[in-house]
C-alpha cells in the first residue's frame, strides 16, 4: 500500500535500511550506559578514554609469539571496529590495519596506541570546535 501511494504522489519509496550497532569496548553486543567500560563519553576526560581503548577487548593470541605466528583475528576486534566505524576515512588504510592483523604483522597494543592518537586527535578537535561554538548555540536556543 505505502509503495502504491507513493508512487501515484511522487513520493520517494519507502525501503528497508539495514542497521548495524557497534559492539561494546569489552566485547559486549552493543555499548550500554549500563557498562561504562564499553563506550567513552566525548566530554570524558582524555586519559579515561585512553585507558578504556587500552583495555578494549581485541583479538590478539595469548601471547605476542602466538600473534605473530597465527595472525590476529580482527573480525573480533573492537580496535579494527573503531576504525571502520568512525576514526579512519581512508579504507585502503582500514584495509591494511586488518590484512596486517590477520598477518601477525600488526599487534594489538601498536594497533591501540595508533588508535588512542586517532581518537584523542578527533576529540580535542571536536571540543574546539564545540567551545568555538557553544554561544551561537545559546543563541539559537534563546539559553543564557
Amino acid at each position: 500500500l505505502a509503495r502504491k501511494l507513493s508512487s501515484n504522489y511522487g513520493f520517494v519509496l519507502p525501503s528497508a535500511t539495514f542497521h548495524r550497532l557497534m559492539r561494546g569496548l569489552d566485547g559486549s553486543e552493543k555499548m550500554s550506559k549500563r557498562n561504562p567500560m564499553s563506550y567513552f563519553d566525548l566530554s570524558e576526560d582524555l586519559d579515561s578514554i585512553r585507558s578504556k581503548v587500552m583495555n578494549a577487548f581485541t583479538g590478539g593470541r595469548a601471547t605476542v609469539a602466538e600473534q605473530k605466528k597465527l595472525g590476529g583475528e580482527p573480525d573480533k576486534c573492537m580496535i579494527q571496529e573503531l576504525c571502520v566505524f568512525h576514526f579512519m576515512d581512508d579504507d585502503k588504510k582500514i584495509v591494511e590495519a586488518y590484512q596486517n592483523c590477520k598477518s601477525g604483522a600488526l599487534l594489538c597494543g601498536e594497533h591501540k596506541q595508533e588508535v588512542i592518537g586517532l581518537i584523542t586527535s578527533w576529540v580535542k578537535n571536536h571540543r574546539r570546535k564545540k567551545e568555538k561554538l557553544i554561544d551561537t548555540a545559546r543563541e539559537i536556543l534563546n539559553v543564557k
